[in-house]
């Protein structure tokens, strides 16, 4: 057991820490490089400051963890718990996070270029200034007031998926694929669509003022 333990700085990079118990434990400025926490415990942990790129945190329990700016491109977050984690300037390029639960996540400026995103459950999820370009968003991943203003989103596919009171102010979806997405109350005031696909989609309430609508694809007007 390592709960609460001070291991401020320590290099623990390649270390085997599967379903430790590090709850509230102190790793700001830890060397986590390549380290397995698959299945611990760390919640409330602070992370902040910590070296943690390619670290395999898959189906570990962060809740309510700090890590804010920090580089976790190519870990693996796979069905891990962050609900309510502050990730806010963190490097999650090419990370997996497929299945994992972002209720609450504070993601503002993070950086989810090529991240796996399916099948997560996002509910008040912070994405604001997110970078998502080209990100694959189809495959069951559930939104629930979610805030994606100013992100970059880019190419992304959003086929199918229910997007009722997103709020996409500001954000860039140029090129995006939201067929037969369901996009009622949702809030693209600003919204770069230039060459978006939406046809099939829902816009029941939407609110489209300002939003570029340039050679999009649709059946039938907003």
């Amino acid at each position: 057991r390592l709960k609460g333990a001070y291991l401020n700085g320590a290099h623990l990079e390649g270390a085997n820490l599967q379903e430790v118990d590090l709850r509230r434990a102190h790793l700001e400025g830890a060397y986590l490089n390549g380290a397995n926490l698959k299945g611990a415990n760390l919640e409330g942990v602070n992370l902040n400051g910590s070296h943690l790129k390619g670290a395999d945190f898959s189906r570990s329990n962060l809740m309510s963890a700090s890590f804010g700016p920090v580089d976790l491109s190519g870990a693996s977050l796979k069905g891990a718990n962050l609900n309510f984690v502050n990730l806010e300037g963190a490097c999650l390029a090419g990370a997996d996070l497929s299945g994992a639960q972002l209720e609450g996540t504070n993601l503002r400026g993070a950086i989810l270029v090529h991240a796996n995103l399916n099948n997560t459950r996002m509910m008040f999820t912070d994405l604001q200034r997110a970078d998502l370009d080209g990100v694959d968003l189809s495959q069951g991943s559930v939104f629930w007031r979610v805030v994606l203003c100013e992100s970059n989103l880019r190419g992304a596919n959003l086929t199918g998926r229910d997007l009722c009171e997103v709020d996409f102010r500001g954000s860039n979806l140029e090129g995006a694929d939201l067929r037969g997405a369901n996009l009622s109350g949702a809030n693209l005031e600003g919204v770069h669509l230039k060459g978006a696909d939406i046809r099939y989609a829902i816009f029941i309430g939407a609110k489209t003022q300002g939003a570029d609508l340039t050679d999009v694809l649709r059946l039938e007007p907003i």
